[in-house]
């Protein structure tokens, strides 16, 4: 399992922002579709876990895709 504040870390790399609100969503903090596949491939490298296209997206917040880590998580 990946650490919230390292998931942070991976936001703040790829958005290049120095604070991420964790309840907004990608789009909502100017990133787009490239940075959803580098946030992706950063937490594969991470955590060994994938996520998929139709769980983690533009329209997915930090808090969401901390919650789908935590379940996917859980069930390995």
């Amino acid at each position: 399992m990946i650490a919230k504040e390292t998931l942070v870390d991976v936001w703040k790399d790829a958005s290049q922002l120095q604070e991420i609100d964790p309840d907004k969503t990608l789009f909502d903090l100017g990133m787009d579709s490239i940075k959803v596949i580098d946030i992706s491939e950063s937490v594969f490298k991470l955590s060994g876990i994938r996520l998929e296209w139709e769980e983690f997206n533009v329209t997915s917040s930090l808090n969401e895709v901390y919650d789908l880590l935590r379940e996917k998580s859980a069930a390995l």
